[in-house]
C-alpha cells in the first residue's frame, strides 16, 4: 500500500529501505536505502515496478553487506 499512499499524498520522492527488525514496526536501524522519483503521470503500477527493481537490488546489497559483516546502520 506504500506506493498507493505515496501517490495519494502527492509526494515527489518515495523509495525503499532495508533495515534491522526491532519490536517497533519500521523502527530498526537502516542498512541501506534508495530513493525513487515519482514521475508525472505515474500510475500505481508504473511506480510500483520501479520501486520493485530498487527493492530487489537493495536486498541483495544488504545480504552481501551482512555477509561481509560491514553493514552499518544510518
Amino acid at each position: 500500500h506504500a506506493v498507493r499512499q505515496a501517490l495519494a499524498a502527492g509526494v515527489k520522492v518515495t523509495g525503499s529501505t532495508v533495515h534491522y527488525v526491532t519490536p517497533e514496526v519500521d523502527a530498526g536501524p537502516v542498512i541501506c536505502r534508495e530513493e525513487v522519483l515519482v514521475e508525472s503521470g505515474d500510475t500505481e503500477e508504473s511506480l510500483h515496478e520501479r520501486v520493485k527493481k530498487v527493492e530487489h537490488r537493495l536486498i541483495v546489497e544488504a545480504v552481501r553487506s551482512l555477509h561481509r559483516r560491514d553493514a552499518t546502520s544510518t
